[in-house]
């Protein structure tokens, strides 16, 4: 019995650690502005038409409806008319390790067509200024109504109080790179986050009926 309320405790304790510390970025899965064409829609640098986010390098377009979004009904092509990217400052505590996911896929689009770009599409992923990863995904065999989508996961450390998380088409041309659902939590340690009132009368009620189980018995 003990083991097992020592167990539920770690496990209360772990699950409400990550909970308090929410997702950190602003439309995560490009949803807004919302695209009214079922194809795509270009953003060039320096517009903040997409929410939470700024463009940088040529540009990048918002792939609607007619696409298969890994969440929702939108991503995005991190080359739109020329080869682009995107970043957002994200407020961050200098020493914190943050963990970051995301789904990774390309525009498979006019495979073989000039101007389009390689079948290797690749994107580096920086992190406060400094590149972390060039990550490629292969489009053979894919179409945009099943893009292939592959998660990625990364845990970073902040060095300051804000720190820009940007994505940048690695290769040229104008289908390149796709992202979606985005997720950045801070990894708090598990004890960090006191268990509510609730749950402790609640173990604390537990511990007790244990004991008086115990004593009952070796009478």
């Amino acid at each position: 019995m003990r083991s097992k309320l020592f167990g539920f405790v770690a496990a209360s304790v772990c699950a409400l650690g990550l909970s308090a510390h929410g997702a950190l970025l602003i439309n995560p899965s490009f949803e807004q502005p919302v695209v009214p064409n079922p194809d795509f829609q270009y953003y060039y640098a320096g517009d903040h038409s997409i929410t939470g986010w700024n463009i940088v390098g040529g540009s990048v377009d918002v792939l609607s409806t007619n696409w298969n979004a890994h969440e929702g009904k939108q991503s995005v092509d991190l080359a739109g008319v020329s080869q682009g990217g995107l970043y957002q400052d994200v407020s961050t505590t200098a020493g914190k390790t943050y963990r970051l996911g995301f789904w990774l896929a390309g525009n498979s689009e006019l495979q073989g067509t000039p101007g389009t770009g390689p079948l290797i599409k690749m994107m580096n992923l920086s992190w406060g200024g400094s590149k972390v990863d060039t990550l490629s995904f292969d489009v053979t065999g894919k179409v945009k109504t099943n893009p292939g989508w592959t998660f990625h996961t990364y845990d970073l450390t902040a060095a300051g109080g804000t720190t820009r998380l940007e994505f940048d088409s690695a290769v040229p041309g104008t289908a390149g790179p796709l992202i979606d659902d985005l997720s950045l939590v801070e990894l708090a340690p598990p004890t960090t986050a006191p268990l509510p009132a609730g749950v402790w009368s609640g173990l604390t009620g537990a511990g007790t009926l244990a004991v008086a189980r115990r004593r009952f018995r070796r009478k």
